[in-house]
């Protein structure tokens, strides 16, 4: 995270004209902040006593594994660069300029987000409160029980830096009712937030006689493209050296957290059988560590009933392939689809689009191999298939900016101002 903080100033930094000076100011402190908290020494140790204070406590809770907190906190640290936070705010002042100019009116950010936090993977919360940071906006949050340290040691450094968060805890009942929140971001699914609307409403976290504006993100799993040739009629093929680098990746994209997270891989469409592909897998599986863990009793049950079924499926570790169509509702459940390559473009064209408009409202992300990422970017467009595509290693190192459920967070916040 090579961050030149002395070039970070606002004396230093020639400031971008569509950038207002408040929103720059906190760009700057958050790097600063930012850095501070992962700091990393020369024996490849966090030196943030609340960080790792939050680590030890989670291990020892057994919640998550050092492994996945260890990735999780890499993955945002090598995201974060000199620029990439000013590089985000510009792209929404340049998609929405007339909010140059609002953001400058002070009476807008006294409004309150309030953050209500999956725990299914480490941090899962980290780009909501990056992006309540950046906007201006005041932070209140309930965390989730399965996660109950590691945000929470993210928020202390923000608040005793000066940023406005107006409280967080693991229970509704311990947060300031007043004055209630005007927002409500919320991950998970939407039956999870009908069962909460009743909590809401009797909680006085709300204005009961003004309807609050939420950002509701339900999106369950994301969808691979692991192909040897592509949708078009010619040939495009991997070399041998990219074609290994996708399984280490494709095996990341399906362990890593257990498959748990909406940019996890949780259906592969692939034009070979998972019976050719086992040996790639397990190898892949192999060299990443991934062989140790063991399934669910979920899991086990799905073993078990795809035998009875005679169902193609391949367990390693804790996560079961199983060749069959469908979308896969259990965490550690792959579904591998296999598209026959003797298909004509236009069919299997057909196959993939009909797949992905059909479960598309679980669906986040749709990952390629990253050398076919382009190819295939131009092959949706000329097949209307109306997803954005990404490569596949970034499954699990998404830039800060993504979008959860296809909505930039700090786009749709500013907006509502």
């Amino acid at each position: 995270m090579n961050i030149n903080y002395e070039l970070s100033s606002m004396n230093s930094r020639k400031l971008p004209f569509s950038i207002p000076s408040a929103v720059w100011e906190r760009i700057v402190r958050i790097e600063r902040l930012l850095s501070r908290w992962l700091g990393w020494n020369e024996d490849e140790q966090w030196t943030h006593a609340g960080l790792v204070e939050a680590i030890n406590k989670t291990i020892e809770a057994e919640l998550f594994s050092r492994e996945e907190i260890e990735c999780q906190l890499e993955a945002i640290r090598n995201q974060l660069s000199e620029g990439v936070l000013l590089a985000w705010t510009q792209k929404v002042l340049t998609n929405n300029p007339e909010l140059s100019l609002r953001l400058t009116q002070s009476e807008f950010f006294n409004r309150i987000v309030f953050c209500l936090h999956a725990g299914n993977i480490p941090l899962s919360g980290f780009q909501d409160v990056l992006v309540i940071m950046l906007s201006g906006f005041c932070y209140r949050g309930k965390l989730s029980k399965q996660d109950p340290w590691l945000l929470a040691s993210l928020l202390e450094e923000f608040s005793q830096s000066g940023f406005p968060v107006e409280g967080y805890s693991i229970s509704l009942d311990a947060l300031p009712l007043l004055p209630s929140a005007n927002y409500l971001f919320f991950s998970g699914s939407e039956e999870s937030l009908f069962r909460l609307q009743d909590v809401f409403q009797n909680s006085g976290l709300f204005q009961l006689d003004h309807p609050v504006k939420m950002l509701t993100r339900s999106a369950s799993g994301s969808v691979a493209l692991l192909i040897q040739q592509t949708l078009q009629e010619s040939s495009q093929k991997l070399s041998p050296t990219s074609d290994d680098e996708s399984w280490i990746h494709l095996v990341n994209a399906t362990h890593r957290y257990t498959g748990k997270g909406c940019r996890s891989v949780s259906t592969i469409l692939s034009d070979r059988s998972l019976k050719a592909s086992s040996d790639h897998l397990l190898e892949a599986a192999k060299k990443e560590g991934f062989l140790s863990a063991t399934p669910t009793p979920d899991i086990r049950y799905e073993v078990a009933y795809g035998l009875a079924k005679n169902r193609s499926q391949l367990l390693i570790g804790p996560i079961l392939y199983c060749e069959e169509p469908g979308w896969s509702v259990r965490p550690g459940l792959v579904h591998w689809i296999y598209i026959d390559p003797a298909l004509s473009k236009t069919e299997k064209s057909k196959k993939v689009s009909e797949y992905l408009h059909r479960y598309s409202a679980q669906i986040q992300s749709v990952f390629l191999p990253d050398d076919l990422v382009t190819i295939y970017m131009e092959v949706f467009r000329e097949e209307s298939i109306l997803f954005s595509t990404e490569s596949l290693s970034s499954a699990q190192n998404p830039p800060l900016d993504w979008k959860p459920d296809g909505v930039d967070p700090l786009e749709w916040l500013w907006i509502q101002i």
